[in-house]
């Protein structure tokens, strides 16, 4: 199993350019709930985590989330 994790916009793009790679095993994405995120959900695997935006609580948040979706994948 791959877990993919990035953030949206570009990162995400850059994420999708290795699509030849992953799409060949098991994955999942892990990212922020936006536009983007939401369409690559419609044809993938993916899970959404609070955004951090430098926020120490929501960084925290955020890995309990993380941690959570790992666990359970």
């Amino acid at each position: 199993m791959i877990l993919l994790t990035c953030s949206a916009g570009g990162h995400l793009t850059e994420m999708r350019q290795l699509a030849s790679f992953y799409e060949k095993h098991d994955h999942f994405f892990i990212t922020f709930r936006r536009p983007d995120t939401e369409s690559l959900a419609e044809k993938e695997s993916v899970h959404f985590i609070e955004r951090t935006a430098r926020n120490p609580v929501r960084t925290i948040l955020s890995f309990l989330q993380a941690w959570k979706i790992i666990s359970r994948e």
